[in-house]
C-alpha cells in the first residue's frame, strides 16, 4: 500500500513537472505554416533574415547563390547539348556528304548511259545516211540503166537497109537504101555517098577514094522511113580486072542525125563488091573496117 501511494506522488511530480515546461516554453513564438506536401516552411521573420544575409553574401562576395546553384545546374546540360548538336551537325554532314558522292556516281552513269544513247543514235543515223546513200547510189545506177535502155529501145537507128550495083553505060551505079530501124524519129538527117574502084583486097578502100558527096540535107526520118542515096563508080578501061577477080569497087559515106532525146548520132559505111557479087548478082558485101554507129 506504501509503494502504491509513493508511486502516485513521483507520477504527480512528474506530470507537474513537464506541464511547468511546457508553459514556460509556450511564450510569443509563431507557428510555422506548412506547404502543401506537408513540410514546414520558414517563418517570415526567418526569411526575411535569410534575404538579408544572401543579399549581404551577395554584396561582399560577389556571388549569388541562387545563380550558382542555376548555372552548376545548366552549364552540365548546356554543354552536353552543344555536344548532342555538334555529333548530330557532324552526322548530318556526313550524310549529306555520303549522298552527294552517291549522287555524283548515279550522275556519272547516268552522264555514260546518255553519252552511250548518243553514241548509239549518231551510229544508227550514220548507218541509216549510208543506207539512204547506198540506195541512192543504186536508184541512180537503176534509173541510168533504165534511160539507158529506154534509149537504146527506143532511139532512132539509121542504117543499110539494102545496096546494090549494077552496070549501066560504061559505068557501075550503086544504089543505098537507107532506113531509120528505131521506134522514135530521126531529125535533121544528113547523108553522104561515094564510090571508088581499086585493086581487091583491100582494106579501107573509102579511104582511098574522094570525099563523099552530099545528098541528102536537114531531113527528118520517122520509123521505118527510108531514104535512097546513088553514087557512080567509073572503072574505066579496067572492066575486064573486075571480071577477072582482080579489082573491086567499093562504096563508102557516111549519115549524120539527131534522136529523139536529143543526141547526136553517126553511121558509117563501106562496102565492096567483086566479079562474082557485083557483075553477077549485083550485091555488095561490108567491109572489114569503115562501118561503125553511134
Amino acid at each position: 500500500m506504501v509503494s502504491l501511494r509513493r508511486h502516485a506522488r513521483a507520477w504527480a511530480v512528474f506530470a507537474a513537472l513537464g506541464l511547468a515546461v511546457g508553459l514556460g516554453g509556450a511564450g510569443p513564438t509563431e507557428r510555422h505554416p506548412q506547404s502543401a506536401d506537408g513540410q514546414q516552411q520558414p517563418a517570415p521573420d526567418a526569411k526575411k533574415s535569410q534575404t538579408v544575409s544572401q543579399r549581404a553574401a551577395v554584396a561582399v562576395t560577389g556571388a549569388h547563390p541562387l545563380r550558382e546553384t542555376i548555372t552548376a545546374k545548366k552549364a552540365p546540360d548546356y554543354t552536353e547539348r552543344r555536344e548532342q548538336e555538334r555529333d548530330g551537325r557532324s552526322e548530318a554532314d556526313l550524310h549529306a556528304q555520303r549522298a552527294l558522292v552517291g549522287l555524283t556516281i548515279i550522275q556519272v552513269f547516268v552522264g555514260a548511259f546518255g553519252l552511250w544513247l548518243i553514241w548509239g543514235t549518231l551510229k544508227a543515223t550514220r548507218d541509216a545516211v549510208r543506207e539512204a546513200n547506198d540506195a541512192t547510189k543504186i536508184a541512180s545506177k537503176a534509173l541510168a540503166i533504165t534511160e539507158i535502155a529506154s534509149d537504146r529501145q527506143l532511139r532512132a537507128y539509121i542504117g543499110i537497109s539494102d545496096i546494090k550495083a549494077a552496070p549501066s553505060d560504061g559505068v557501075i551505079m550503086v544504089k543505098v537504101l537507107i532506113k531509120n530501124y528505131g521506134q522514135t524519129p530521126a531529125y535533121d538527117v544528113h547523108a553522104y555517098a561515094g564510090g571508088w574502084f581499086g585493086p581487091f583486097p583491100s582494106r579501107g578502100g573509102h579511104i582511098k577514094g574522094g570525099p563523099p558527096a552530099k545528098q541528102v540535107s536537114g531531113i527528118p526520118m520517122a520509123p521505118t522511113g527510108t531514104e535512097e542515096l546513088y553514087c557512080e563508080i567509073d572503072p574505066g578501061g579496067d572492066a575486064a580486072s573486075v571480071w577477072a577477080g582482080h579489082s573491086g569497087i567499093y562504096a563508102y559515106g557516111y549519115i549524120t542525125y539527131m534522136d529523139a532525146f536529143g543526141k547526136e548520132r553517126e553511121f558509117r559505111f563501106s562496102y565492096r563488091g567483086t566479079e562474082s557479087t557485083v557483075m553477077e548478082r549485083g550485091e555488095l558485101r561490108a567491109c572489114v573496117e569503115g562501118n561503125s554507129s553511134t
